[in-house]
């Protein structure tokens, strides 16, 4: 056999032995002048003539190698004339030679897209790089077989690009019809903490949820071991507006604020108790909470008693008894309430200074000058319109 490391005569050319299987004579080579490895039987294998005019000759018909150059998109710095300037490529596609060694590398970095990058030398960034330009190889294949034809790169061009580009990305929200506005399912009637009463006891609306109807309402008659209200979610038929205990709409009350006067009405939507107090020329915006409770006569009523008609001067909350001045006399009467009787009923008077229309002029037909917005805190408005909030 052919001693390892001998070069040999194979009929793919001239090769040097690397192994030999003795058990299937078969003689393992490597090819000389090209990258390869062959396995041979024993007989394909001729050795080589070590004379002076044989090596001379067997050197001769040997070709010599010659390294083939890489097709395109292969070879890198290629010169590729694009529509934005000459450049180089960059970033060929993997060749298929090293395809196998180096696959997962390149296709970890391309993210898996085939793409080639060209570096345009006619351009020049700040920091004296130029950019690059990303494609596929078939449109920089398109571009380097145009050889000759001059760049069609220009600013109108540019300008041209960038002008039909920001048309293809703007123009769907630019056209897009503006949303309708969303109509909630179920209309809303308690307001934003609105005062209410439920069958778990009063309670303060907190928030609404359009979609199914429901209250969120926090329960300020309860309190927990930790000092906080229960919260429950209830709908519009669950609740009520909150009216003062043992309160009337048209008939006397006892505020917080130490005056007394008519409860006119309660706002159905906020709980806010309306009180006119006719000896103060004022109107009350309060919360249920601020009404003490209800009242025989408020101060300035006319009242009727065993010792004639008079008039309501004072109320003594603590010993719940009224001062009554008597008409005709230089007198005064203090008295229990169930010693007298109310005369009149206050704002059905429509036609009195005090009466209907003088709360509506208030509540509804206030001058240009003072319309205001009313918050949900307790507040009054005296004769001359000014509004005061009272905590």
């Amino acid at each position: 056999p052919i001693p390892i490391g001998e070069e040999c005569n194979t009929p793919y050319g001239v090769a040097k032995v690397l192994d030999y299987r003795k058990t299937n004579e078969v003689v393992a080579v490597e090819m000389v002048g090209w990258s390869a490895k062959a396995y041979l039987q024993r007989s394909a294998l001729k050795p080589v003539n070590k004379g002076l005019l044989g090596s001379i000759f067997q050197r001769l018909s040997l070709p010599e190698p010659v390294e083939k150059k890489a097709d395109f998109p292969f070879a890198e710095g290629t010169k590729i004339s694009t529509p934005f300037g000459s450049g180089k490529l960059k970033k060929p596609i993997v060749s298929p030679k090293k395809k196998r060694q180096d696959t997962a590398k390149r296709q970890q970095a391309d993210h898996g897209y085939r793409t080639v990058s060209i570096s345009l030398d006619s351009w020049k960034l700040a920091d004296g790089s130029s950019p690059l330009l990303y494609c596929t190889p078939e449109t920089a294949k398109m571009w380097k077989e145009r050889k000759g034809e001059p760049s069609i790169f220009s600013l109108s061009t540019l300008e041209s690009l960038m002008t039909s580009s920001r048309n293809i990305l703007l123009d769907p929200f630019l056209t897009q019809k503006e949303a309708p506005p969303v109509v909630p399912k179920v209309k809303r009637y308690f307001e934003q903490a609105a005062a209410v009463s439920t069958e778990f006891g009063s309670g303060v609306v907190r928030s609404f949820r359009p979609d199914d109807g429901f209250y969120e309402v926090s329960l300020v008659g309860w309190k927990l071991a930790n000092g906080s209200h229960p919260t429950a979610y209830l709908r519009k038929d669950d609740m009520r507006t909150l009216m003062a205990t043992g309160c009337q709409e048209g008939y006397p009350v006892l505020t917080k604020l130490g005056v007394s006067g008519t409860l006119a009405s309660v706002e159905p939507t906020t709980g806010i108790h309306i009180v006119t107090v006719p000896s103060s020329r004022m109107v009350c915006y309060l919360q249920p909470d601020c009404i003490v409770g209800p009242l025989k006569a408020a101060v300035g009523e006319d009242v009727s008693t065993a010792f004639g008609e008079g008039k309501v001067m004072y109320y003594d909350q603590e010993n719940d008894t009224y001062r009554i001045k008597l008409n005709g006399w230089n007198a005064l009467l203090y008295a229990k309430s169930d010693t007298f009787e109310r005369l009149g009923e206050g704002i059905e008077d429509r036609d009195g200074p005090f009466g209907v229309k003088w709360l509506l002029s208030f509540l509804f037909f206030p001058s240009e000058s003072s319309i205001t917005t009313r918050s949900r805190s307790n507040s009054l408005v005296s004769g001359s319109q000014s509004n005061r909030s009272v905590s």
